[in-house]
């Protein structure tokens, strides 16, 4: 199952994603590996830095654990994106089609 992060400003979007059967934490509450994280555009200084510093932290905490399958963590940018196409971009980790 996919484990997703995701900032606090986007606690509508967790409750939807939890909806369709995803795992969502907030970003200051994981600690474990997560597949994706999502986060606002509208801040994106503060979103980036969190989303940095949660990576590191949990990385450091999980040195000796496997790697993700998917070889990392996939970052987001929630910014004028539908749910739609969030999980789009989950699903396929791609923000687009190539074609």
């Amino acid at each position: 199952m996919t484990t997703i992060a995701i900032s606090r400003s986007l606690a509508q979007l967790k409750e939807e994603l939890e909806g369709l059967g995803y795992r969502v934490y907030y970003e200051d509450e994981i600690n474990t590996p997560t597949d994706i994280f999502i986060y606002s555009g509208d801040s994106v200084g503060g979103s980036l830095y969190s989303a940095n510093q949660m990576l590191s932290t949990v990385s450091m905490q999980n040195s000796s654990a496997m790697p993700l399958n998917n070889g990392g963590t996939l970052l987001i940018d929630a910014k004028n994106k539908s749910l739609a196409e969030i999980k789009f971009i989950i699903e396929n980790r791609t923000y687009s089609p190539l074609f």
